[in-house]
């Protein structure tokens, strides 16, 4: 053997050993913080489209079912290295943030900032739509370019992003869902879809369009331990709807997005009288619905429901979606305008 070194790459450190002397800016820790957040939010979405898959195609290996135990493992893994930084970035004191993190911790923080980086991509994209100036459009290029670099400096540098980050990027890349696969069934069965019948009419076209292809379909099978799959479908148009009418893109739970646009002491965003209890009795009907209705087919199977009472759930968020066309978004308070000085009478 020569006595020179060897030059072939080393094999990247395993996920449970300790990275030494890893430390970051506060600023930069809160950012890649940031990241981790929206990383659980990520790794969440992945787990239910695993759990739908398995349920859909019945997938019970030991490979399935180790994929799932990754899902889970993960999100307790960023539940905790949030937990830990929110107590961090609490003490002032601290303008280095030192959380001795593993490597698999790095690299869940290294997907983090990806997803942050990417967010900001997208923050700037909407800026440049909006025709800001050139100055400031260079402001925000730099704020960009400086996220961009997080995940290359330091420890991060070269430190690929943590194995279910990839998994969940290619997964949710085909957008699996319930509405997606029954539709997908639909059309290749060249099935005629009639809007309007006599035992179920609905207005809204998003409805007309998602949920009763899936009706449509399970009355077919004549298998109606499926109709969960519908109201689940209504119920994410009607969330979505209440967010892009009230003009919302921050992520919340349906408890704060409710409060937030119809509460008239909480948020009030959407307006429908001036009649404080009228403007309560929206918030209850719409509340009442994501807590009572929404709520239970978002978090397990459902087969309590029949043809007839979906039907009728279907014509009830028919209508809480026409509600959204009456709404009126309260004025933005402008302020007051200063009192022009008085001019003393010299008569």
């Amino acid at each position: 053997m020569s006595g020179t070194e060897s030059t072939e790459p080393q094999p990247p450190p395993p996920d449970e050993a300790l990275a030494r002397n890893a430390w970051f800016y506060r600023a930069t820790y809160r950012i890649l913080h940031d990241g981790l957040k929206t990383l659980l939010s990520k790794v969440h979405a992945y787990k239910e489209e695993l759990e739908f898959i398995g349920r859909r195609f019945d997938l019970n290996d030991w490979r399935f079912r180790h994929a799932c135990k990754e899902a889970t493992d993960s999100i307790e893994e960023l539940e905790q290295m949030i937990a830990w930084g929110e107590k961090a970035l609490d003490n002032e004191n601290l303008s280095v943030i030192e959380p001795e993190p593993s490597f698999g911790a790095l690299r869940l923080l290294k997907a983090g900032a990806i997803l942050e980086s990417r967010r900001w991509l997208r923050d700037r994209e909407v800026a440049l739509k909006q025709g800001l100036p050139q100055k400031v459009l260079q402001l925000i290029d730099t704020k960009v370019d400086g996220i961009k670099d997080i995940g290359e400096t330091g420890v991060l540098n070269g430190l690929a992003p943590a194995q279910i980050f990839l998994d969940a990027e290619e997964l949710t890349e085909h957008k699996w869902s319930e509405a997606v696969l029954f539709q997908a069934e639909a059309s290749a069965q060249q099935q005629v879809v009639t809007m309007v019948r006599a035992d179920v009419q609905i207005y809204d076209e998003a409805l007309k369009d998602r949920c009763l292809p899936l009706l449509d379909l399970i009355k077919k099978k004549g298998d109606e331990s499926q109709l969960d799959t519908v109201v689940t479908e209504m119920s994410r148009i009607l969330e979505d709807r209440i967010r892009v009418v009230a003009g919302l893109t921050e992520k919340m739970n349906p408890d704060k997005l409710m409060g937030e646009v119809f509460h008239p002491n909480k948020g009030g965003l959407l307006k429908f009288s001036d009649d404080v209890a009228v403007q309560q009795g929206v918030f209850f009907l719409f509340s009442g619905y994501s807590a009572f209705i929404r709520n239970e087919v978002m978090h397990r199977l459902v087969t309590k429901y029949t043809v007839g009472r979906v039907e009728q759930l279907l014509g009830f968020v028919d209508y809480l979606l026409y509600l959204l066309t009456q709404a009126e978004k309260p004025p933005t308070p402008q302020p007051a305008a200063e009192a022009a000085p008085s001019v003393p009478d010299v008569s």
